[in-house]
């Protein structure tokens, strides 16, 4: 696919892709959903954060 042929984004959204996908334990602890859960409660996350960290956490319940 050249240059010409990439896909737009077609939601207006002036943010540019995001390029690295940085490991959760190399963000701020304040960026962290788990603590920020822990600190200020489950409404200041967004809907992705609740269920990425619901998945992970029962997860990390189970064992695995």
């Amino acid at each position: 696919m050249s240059a010409d042929d990439s896909p737009t984004d077609d939601s207006g959204s002036e943010e540019p892709a995001i390029a690295y996908h940085a490991p959760i334990h190399a963000w701020d602890a304040e960026d962290r959903p788990r603590e920020k859960l822990s600190q200020h409660g489950p409404q200041v996350l967004s809907d992705a954060e609740l269920l990425a960290g619901s998945r992970a956490w029962r997860g990390a319940r189970r064992g695995g």
